[in-house]
């Protein structure tokens, strides 16, 4: 009986044992911590540079630049009446570009569009502009386009010519474009009777007597020496006693 007994509690006490080993063992092992959110990262700030860059253009007064441009017009007169000995038909448009700057002084000018065909007025209405006192603009400098028409001069206007008429001879001439697009060629054309028609043929032919070039952007003017010095030496049909006028694109 007493062999029984002391069994029993050894029993017990095995079974104690085993469930304080188990719940041990369970709570010894290493239950790894939660995981805090990381804190959401700030956008991203530019620096600051110690270099300042205008991106916008600043406002300029369009009445007072009008009136400007109207100011110039005796200018712009003199310019043409000096070319009439060389090319007694020479009229046309003329778009400008012109950079203002913050002072009211014109930074830069160039020829965007024309078809007043003779560099000489161009560049006379160029250094006009360039001479001008502006409109100060408000916040930068500014950006204006004009444009204008120098009527006619001359009994009347020059015999108009197709652009087709010549394609086929301006080869040398977009070679000086370096592959820019955008430039237009206005050239006044004249009896030579001295020289000889397009292709070498003898006879009569034309020649150039006068040609203007407006340029798409302001570092394309590094191009305008090339294409009027191609454009002197073309040989072109003869226009008869009156001369013609003709554009082209390149």
């Amino acid at each position: 009986m007493m062999e029984a007994m002391r069994l029993s509690r050894l029993l017990v006490t095995l079974a104690t044992l085993a469930s304080i080993a188990l719940t041990t063992g369970a709570c010894g092992e290493s239950t790894p911590p939660a995981k805090e959110p990381e804190p959401e990262h700030e956008q991203a700030r530019p620096r600051k540079s110690g270099i300042k860059v205008a991106s916008e253009l600043g406002e300029i007064d369009e009445a007072k630049t009008k009136q400007t441009f109207r100011d110039l017009s005796p200018k712009f007169m003199d310019c043409q009446k000096a070319r009439l000995g060389v090319v007694e038909v020479l009229s046309g448009e003329v778009k400008f570009f012109v950079r203002v700057g913050a002072d009211g002084s014109a930074k830069y000018a160039y020829v965007a569009d024309s078809d007043l065909g003779d560099h000489e007025t161009e560049k006379c209405l160029i250094d006009s502009i360039m001479a001008a006192a502006w409109p100060k603009p408000d916040g930068g400098e500014a950006e204006v386009t004009y444009a204008m028409e120098l009527p006619q001069q001359a009994p009347r206007d020059a015999n108009a010519w197709p652009s087709d008429k010549v394609a086929g001879e301006m080869a040398p001439l977009a070679q000086c474009t370096g592959g820019v697009s955008g430039f237009r060629v206005t050239m006044y054309v004249v009896a030579d009777s001295h020289g000889k028609g397009n292709g070498g043929k003898s006879g009569k032919g034309g020649k150039v007597a006068a040609c203007g070039v407006s340029v798409p952007t302001r570092d394309a003017e590094s191009k305008v020496d090339c294409i009027m010095k191609a454009a002197k030496e073309l040989k072109l049909p003869s226009p008869g006693s009156w001369p013609a006028k003709v554009s082209v694109k390149l």
